[in-house]
């Protein structure tokens, strides 16, 4: 599953990965901001809750999705640690329903009722023990919480996954047909839970997953990538490619190339 910062790669040395899709996780992250040529660090649409922490200075953020280029509050010389949930989810922990974190980054101490989680992170010694130590913490939050939906939760669940197992590439009539819910009801619930339409959730995971495919396959023709993921031209690729991180398609290969991006990551 992508859902990728990459401005937040490119600021650093190193940016330690931890894949593991499970409990609605789907990595942990670890970086620290060496370059940084605007005053915050640049974030891109990726459908996502992120919780963030700032080892040197132990506090911690929620991050919800931006909808276009936004910022965060990391700077340069800042230690972070963090995990993204998988697009869609909204941690247990956190308080409210997933829209209520579009565009926010809030305060962790003021929507977890766990007021000591960031104290407890930031006093692990090494990488793949916060990993660890926040595994065993969810899963144990998680047992507690009650596991039924309610009726507009599970038809939420239900376009995330028809959503998702499109890679976004999905017209909302897709939607319709795999869920059984009309249109109409599909977009009020959706909206109502999410803060979003169905549709715009599904153009972030769409340019989501075209941004990691030049990620990994910066010789890829654009046009072809565009096509590939649904857009109706070259044309509107751009548009929606700039609109998100700041620069063309061909800008952005050209700069993951010169910063030699794949190697700034490490699976760990």
């Amino acid at each position: 599953m992508y859902s990728i910062q990459p401005d937040w790669t490119l600021s650093s040395d190193f940016y330690k990965k931890r894949i593991v899709n499970t409990m609605g996780i789907a990595h942990f992250y670890e970086f620290r901001i060496t370059s940084l040529s605007e005053t915050l660090l640049p974030s891109v649409p990726d459908d996502c809750v992120d919780l963030v922490f700032d080892l040197d200075h132990g506090n911690a953020i929620a991050a919800g999705t931006v909808f276009e280029r936004g910022s965060t509050w990391m700077k340069a010389g800042n230690l972070c640690f963090g995990m993204r949930f998988l697009p869609g989810v909204k941690p247990v922990i956190l308080n409210g329903n997933f829209k209520e974190y579009n565009y926010l980054q809030v305060d962790l101490t003021s929507c977890c009722n766990d007021s000591f989680l960031a104290e407890q992170i930031s006093e692990l010694s090494d990488f793949n023990e916060r990993c660890n130590f926040f595994l065993d913490y969810y899963r144990q939050r998680m047992a507690g919480e009650e596991n039924s939906l309610n009726c507009k939760e599970q038809i939420v669940s239900s376009v995330l996954k028809s959503i998702s197992n499109k890679g976004g590439i999905v017209t909302i009539e897709d939607v319709v047909n795999e869920t059984g819910y009309s249109a109409r009801y599909i977009e009020k619930v959706f909206k109502t839970e999410m803060g979003l339409s169905p549709k715009k959730y599904s153009d972030i995971l769409r340019f989501q997953g075209a941004l990691d495919y030049i990620d990994k396959h910066p010789d890829q023709n654009i046009c072809n990538v565009a096509t590939d993921y649904g857009y109706y031209d070259q044309s509107a690729f751009v548009r929606v490619f700039k609109k998100n991180t700041g620069v063309t398609p061909a800008e952005y290969r050209k700069l993951i190339r010169q910063s030699d991006y794949q190697s700034r990551i490490r699976i760990m």
